[in-house]
């Protein structure tokens, strides 16, 4: 049975990947058991002059890359996010038979060709964020706890699992590109709480860091804190999040 992150001699690595026109930039985290997260690898390419599995293994291995699990971003315009409410005290086979109901009739297209998934998030609660839906004015939902739901069609997920396996990767994880921008920027804060901040902008702007990656030479730990010499690109943060969120799954 895996315990991670219990068990001993336990590590986990991931890598995330964002598309961003033509180039993909791709983060990798390690996970050593009991320590935090760290990046090790990043960096960026052109996809164009890349054409099979071959030239891909070749830039992972150049470029230090050891994870094959791997988290996708969706593209926003794939995504449909809907808010359901459904009455209190219902049964767990009830929630979903209604839950299917709802998501068939707003869909624009089949239930059967959909990737979904869902957060129920409770009674609404007035003047909390999110709580009180503006079209909940008249209190008709008063009674109704909330079901977040985001919705992509099944291609979506074909495509994304086409290209992983091209690139000699295994897709593990596929969601929202702001859900995965959100998971780093809480990451980030905590590093930099812990003051153990990985310094990921910096990394990024190192000439060197590409060149201790690569070999077999053993991946260090990110330098010590410093003050980045820039903000990490939001294509990079959000490869952050998408290693991380994989790294976990």
């Amino acid at each position: 049975m895996n315990r991670w992150p219990f068990m001993p001699g336990n590590s986990r690595h991931a890598v995330g990947i964002c598309f961003e026109g033509d180039g993909v930039h791709w983060v990798e985290v390690d996970w050593p058991r009991r320590q935090i997260p760290r990046v090790t690898s990043q960096g960026v390419c052109d996809r164009s002059s890349l054409n099979g599995r071959k030239d891909w293994n070749a830039l992972w291995r150049q470029s230090g890359v050891r994870a094959r699990r791997t988290g996708l971003a969706l593209n926003e315009q794939s995504v449909i996010r809907l808010r359901v409410p459904l009455p209190l005290g219902l049964r767990q086979r009830e929630k979903w038979f209604l839950l299917e109901q709802s998501l068939q009739a707003q869909l624009p297209w089949p239930l059967a060709d959909t990737a979904w998934d869902c957060q129920i998030g409770g009674r609404p609660v007035p003047g909390e964020p999110g709580g009180m839906d503006f079209d909940d004015q008249d209190g008709s939902h008063a009674e109704s706890e909330w079901v977040n739901v985001v919705a992509t069609p099944k291609t979506e997920l074909r495509n994304s699992r086409q290209w992983c396996a091209r690139a000699g990767l295994r897709l593990i994880r596929l969601e929202p590109l702001a859900q995965a921008r959100a998971r780093a920027a809480r990451w980030q804060h905590l590093w930099s709480e812990m003051g153990s901040d990985p310094d990921f902008a910096a990394m990024g702007s190192d000439p060197d860091f590409a060149q201790r990656n690569s070999g077999s030479d053993p991946i260090p730990t990110p330098p010590s804190p410093t003050p980045p010499s820039s903000p990490p690109t939001t294509a990079m943060q959000v490869a952050l999040g998408l290693a991380l969120g994989t790294v976990q799954s």
